[in-house]
């Protein structure tokens, strides 16, 4: 199982499909919190493949994060990868200077968000001295590509595939939150788009700064109303949230049939963005 860490909704920039809302106070996961996590999750390590780290911009926040893992010594024990904008890859020498540090933690994936809405703010070059530097350190790398509807976004898409392979491109459709849907960005797809899609996020849980336990990492985490909250992680156990995650008949139909197939009007519902949103309906 994939284990994702929502770390913080702190940001350095302000895209205008973030399914972040930044009009709202940035907030970070405590220190102790941090540490709780990473030992419920050490004791279940053999069912866990990947650690992902996200926000927000948790690179923001590497050397307390590294000195969290380094502190705990779960760096050999657990595989770690964090998501970033590649903001600080404004060189060669200060990617490089990074990737030893992301190694140094076991952080061994690195995934970048970029596309024409991250384009605004940062350059495509960090982007590729940030991959450069993780070829030389051997560490895995993707970029995250979201893109709103009609193909603007094709001279920026084709760009990135001369930096990385396309197999390593993530091409993924905005979702309708938070700054996307403030900004009313042009994401909503027919609603027979999904008929057939099924969810390949549920029973993959994520855990954000307040310690709630979703049983998917989807954009609609932050909902304390989302049918995905199973619980919170310091009231029970990694162990037992993952317990009540796996006899959940909701998510087994959402992870064998899709959340169109799974929800009780379905009429009702005209169109969306993604399957995230299509759950908020459940």
């Amino acid at each position: 199982m994939k284990v994702s860490l929502f770390y913080c909704s702190i940001c350095n920039i302000a895209c205008e499909h973030c399914f972040l809302d930044k009009s709202l106070p940035g907030i970070r996961m405590e220190d102790s919190l941090f540490q709780k996590i990473l030992r419920e999750l050490y004791l279940a390590k053999d069912s866990i493949r990947l650690i992902s780290i996200s926000g927000g911009e948790a690179m923001l926040f590497l050397d307390e994060i590294a000195a969290m893992i380094d502190e705990i010594d779960l760096k050999h024990e657990l595989t770690f990868s964090i998501a970033t904008n590649a903001f600080w890859a404004v060189s060669k020498e200060k990617a490089e200077g990074v990737c030893e540090k992301l190694i140094a933690s076991n952080i061994r994936r690195l995934e970048i968000s970029y596309d024409i809405f991250h384009a605004k703010f940062i350059d495509l070059g960090n982007v590729y001295n940030a991959v450069e530097a993780c070829k030389k350190y051997g560490i895995t790398v993707y970029i995250i590509f979201s893109a709103a509807n009609g193909y603007d976004y094709l001279p920026l898409y084709i760009k990135c595939c001369k930096i990385v392979n396309k197999e390593q491109i993530i091409l993924q459709h905005v979702a309708n939150y938070g700054n996307a849907r403030r900004n009313k960005v042009n994401c909503m797809l027919p609603i027979n788009m999904f008929k057939n899609q099924k969810c390949n996020q549920v029973l993959n849980p994520c855990i954000d700064y307040n310690a709630n336990f979703y049983a998917c990492c989807g954009a609609n985490i932050l909902s304390q109303s989302s049918p995905m909250l199973v619980g919170n992680i310091c009231e029970d156990s990694f162990a037992v949230l993952v317990d009540k995650m796996n006899k959940s008949e909701l998510y087994h139909k959402i992870l064998n049939k899709g959340p169109l197939q799974s929800m009780p009007d379905v009429d009702n519902v005209k169109e969306c963005s993604s399957l995230c949103e299509l759950c908020e309906c459940l």
